[in-house]
């Protein structure tokens, strides 16, 4: 502090000390008058960046790209936008471009002590790129959607015709092997035995040969009272059967 002027010197300052500041200062013999000092304190800018987006007027086949400009450090630069036809200040800005027209924008953020800024290049594409249907939903992952669906319908249409097809013939070869409980009875058919019967069948024959017609079907013969008794033959022969006169 000299006699004339007073000077003070402040250090690490961040942005929460910016304001007002007074100044008062005196001596033995003098007191100087309250100095009023504003202090604003600023940040550098460190990074800036654009976003966007865009919507498509479909009366005029028109793309409007809505931009807006951010810079990290400072939180209040000030933005200026710079292009071939274009010179605006602020945050903000809306360009319409006409399909395959482009534009490339220059964001600039300032301070009273540093600049920074960044470019951004945007194209009006064709309509495909930006339609979108049911809430914002792409087309193209709609398509991919669909193609998967058909995909399913497909393999679980074919699996279930294989599946009919095998039962179609499980149930035509059951059919063909005549698994039946009861068989027919044929009185007049030759007897078999039992190793030539059908195996699928619950009844065998009781027998394994047939008697013949012209044999005696039971264990006696036959009494003939007028009968003479038969000349043996043979002393040796002999029958199971008594002779009855």
């Amino acid at each position: 502090m000299k006699k004339d002027s007073i000077s003070i010197t402040v250090e690490d300052l961040e942005l929460r000390d910016s304001g007002s500041f007074s100044i008062i200062a005196n001596t033995n013999a003098v007191q100087y008058p309250t100095k009023i000092i504003m202090l604003h304190v600023h940040e550098l800018i460190r990074d800036v960046q654009i976003e966007y987006n865009v919507s498509r007027l479909q009366s005029e086949n028109i793309c409007t790209f809505h931009l807006r400009c951010l810079a990290s450090g400072d939180p209040n630069p000030s933005y200026s936008w710079s292009s071939h036809q274009i010179q605006t200040q602020g945050p903000h800005l809306n360009i319409s471009l006409r399909p395959a027209e482009n534009a490339t924008l220059t964001c600039t953020a300032n301070n009273t002590y540093s600049v920074n800024y960044t470019t951004e290049t945007v194209v009006c594409r064709e309509k495909l790129d930006y339609s979108s249907v049911l809430s914002g939903f792409p087309l193209k992952y709609l398509l991919i959607a669909v193609g998967a669906g058909i995909v399913v319908v497909v393999i679980f249409g074919a699996t279930l015709a294989v599946c009919c097809r095998r039962r179609s013939n499980k149930g035509q070869g059951e059919s063909e092997a005549g698994i039946t409980v009861y068989e027919e009875v044929n009185t007049d058919g030759p007897a078999k035995k039992r190793s030539e019967s059908v195996a699928n069948t619950i009844y065998e024959t009781v027998n394994d040969t047939k008697l013949s017609q012209n044999l005696p079907q039971t264990l006696y013969d036959k009494i003939n009272y007028q009968r003479h008794p038969a000349v043996s033959t043979s002393t040796s022969t002999s029958s199971p059967y008594q002779e009855v006169l």
